[in-house]
């Protein structure tokens, strides 16, 4: 997850595909993991006193994250840098959107992965073959958080909500969104279709059939919708 980021601070859910017969997923049959450091226990408990407060009812269990400090984590899964080229295109669109006058600021860069922000994309990659392997044959969606989660006072509700107008053909959807370019479409007063995603916040992953037996590959294909090309994983995120 980027840094500072917070789910369901943001207005809009973001997904990626066109408009098409929506799903009917009850928000008290979502599953969810959070994701959560083995060495920060207080981090899991604060995070389950958030959601039992406003979301009750969420089937959510911890998930262990991986450890960038103590776990090897293989090139072929996780770059060792990352480049800054995508997200400088995107905060120009922003820039030039918002009317700011700030873009010789914006520069493209190549830098180190730290070791947290490797282990935190190594986190989500095994968050999303656990999606893959609770779905078993069907589509079961699956709701990934991060222990930091701070769910806002409206956010049950608008989840709610939104399962219930979520196109069936949706391979991610964020619930929220650091906004660059125009939105594609809007599918609902609280659903966007979303040109690119560089903050990660909370998503809802779903399995997709594709002519064949559900992969770890087909999700990631939903997911470069996005712009984004996730293994290896070469975006910054952390957790401490």
């Amino acid at each position: 997850m980027a840094r500072g980021s917070r789910v369901a601070e943001a207005k809009k859910a973001a997904t990626t595909s066109p408009p098409a017969t929506s799903r009917r997923v009850a928000k008290s049959d979502l599953q969810t993991i959070v994701i959560s450091l083995d060495r920060r226990p207080d981090r899991m408990e604060g995070c389950a006193r958030r959601l039992a407060a406003r979301c009750p009812g969420l089937p959510a269990e911890r998930f262990p994250a991986t450890d960038g400090k103590q776990a090897h984590i293989g090139a072929h899964e996780v770059a060792e840098s990352w480049n800054t080229g995508r997200n400088v295109e995107y905060q120009k669109l922003r820039a030039v959107r918002k009317g700011w006058d700030d873009l010789d600021t914006y520069q493209v860069r190549t830098l180190a992965l730290s070791p947290g922000e490797r282990g935190c994309a190594m986190s989500h990659i095994r968050a999303w073959r656990r999606c893959l392997e609770l779905a078993g044959g069907s589509n079961r969606p699956l709701l990934v958080l991060e222990d930091d989660a701070a769910p806002t006072e409206d956010f049950a509700p608008a989840l709610s909500r939104t399962l219930q107008v979520l196109p069936s053909d949706a391979h991610l959807l964020y619930l929220g969104y650091s906004q660059a370019a125009e939105w594609r479409r809007e599918l609902s007063p609280g659903l966007v279709e979303a040109e690119y995603v560089w903050t990660t916040v909370a998503y809802v992953a779903d399995t997709i059939q594709s002519g064949g037996p559900q992969s770890i590959t087909v999700c990631v294909a939903g997911v470069r919708l996005l712009g984004q090309v996730l293994t290896p994983s070469d975006t910054p995120a952390a957790l401490r």
